[in-house]
């Protein structure tokens, strides 16, 4: 009987789902697609810098959404930018993602133009919310958390949300709470949700 080795946190192997889906074929673990995922973000990062843009209208749109997701996985995953075609844990159903994510949009066009309401609390409405609709096979949360902070920064002109915790991808006690601030959010109660930024 040998010895059994606990295997390091990110040596896990990517499903044959996942690598069908993949675009670099050398990547075979967690943490080579955590590199990657993080180097393509870092890109999307770049190429928002060429596009700020203080119009409401462009930002909260359904192409720049969907083109944003690209530009973040699209080197990366197949599927980048593309409106999830399988029901899900969380979110809504396929059918409903368009109807969904289009009212959230029209929404915050609203609370945006036409409301006093404090910044912080919009971005995270709209975080909440496009989180709730799961636009995306995956990245949702990563997605929404950027297009939170293009709400603070492109239309009101104040500094991105800075997260309590750092690491809101792996298993950890800060992750562990924004979740459940994030299920309080799904009954209107943002106040945890809030508590999860730094101000």
């Amino acid at each position: 009987m040998g010895i059994e080795i606990e295997p390091k946190k990110g040596d896990t192997l990517l499903s044959p789902e996942e690598l069908d889906q993949l675009i670099p074929k050398h990547i075979t673990n967690r943490n080579q697609l955590d590199e990657v995922e993080q180097d393509n973000i870092e890109d999307a990062y770049e190429w928002l810098l060429s596009k700020k843009n203080g119009s409401s209208s462009k930002l909260l749109s359904r192409d720049f959404m969907n083109n944003l997701h690209s530009k973040m996985l699209g080197k990366v995953w197949q599927w980048a930018g593309k409106i999830r075609t399988r029901e899900t844990i969380i979110g809504v159903f396929p059918y409903q993602i368009e109807t969904r994510s289009q009212q959230l949009l029209d929404d915050a066009i609203y609370w945006v133009e036409k409301t006093n309401d404090d910044p912080i609390e919009v971005a995270l409405r709209f975080h909440h919310r496009l989180v709730q609709i799961h636009c995306y096979p995956n990245g949702n949360g990563r997605h929404s958390r950027i297009m939170a902070d293009l709400i603070l920064e492109w239309l009101y002109e104040q500094p991105a949300l800075i997260w309590a915790g750092e690491d809101l991808i792996n298993t950890n006690e800060f992750r562990d709470q924004y979740i459940a601030a994030l299920k309080l959010a799904d009954q209107g109660d943002y106040r945890e949700l809030y508590n999860c930024v730094k101000k």
